[in-house]
């Protein structure tokens, strides 16, 4: 948040991007693609990284930041749920078993957001949601989300 915060010139806090849950000390360079987390009684694997929408632009008062969100690789990451079960409100979420593969969430966003076919072993890395994994597979897609990044 401090990085928004500083590009805004206003405080920003949780839920800010639109996310649902907030954590402290996992980034998007640190974060594993099918990572398994243990939060209370419910297991979430890391899914994909998200990309900013138009919605995000709204928030932040400038379509054109958005650019600056995918630039700055600030774009968060889906969970998917494994196990369902009561969680808390806060407390610690555990890293309860590290994907092999070692690809990091930025490194899905930086290869969906060049817009280029991606990488083979990321278009066949199972844990990818399969969304992400077609995207990685069509050259010249827009990564806008069909919104201009511009304001005005």
């Amino acid at each position: 948040y401090a990085r928004f915060a500083a590009t805004l010139e206003r405080e920003v806090g949780p839920g800010f991007v639109g996310e649902n849950l907030t954590i402290r000390g996992a980034t998007e360079a640190d974060v594993r693609i099918g990572d398994v987390w243990a939060w209370g009684e419910a297991l979430l694997q890391v899914a994909c990284p998200r990309s900013p929408c138009y919605k995000l632009g709204i928030r932040m008062g400038r379509q054109a930041l958005r650019r600056w969100v995918r630039e700055e690789g600030l774009v968060g990451w889906y969970l998917r749920v494994l196990r369902p079960g009561t969680v808390p409100t806060s407390g610690t979420i555990v890293v309860a078993e590290r994907h092999p593969a070692g690809v990091t969430v930025l490194e899905v966003h930086r290869a969906i957001d060049g817009g280029g076919i991606g990488p083979a072993h990321l278009q066949t890395l199972q844990p990818l949601a399969e969304k992400a994994r077609r995207k990685l597979q069509v050259g010249g897609r827009d990564v806008t989300g069909g919104v201009p990044e511009r304001d005005g």
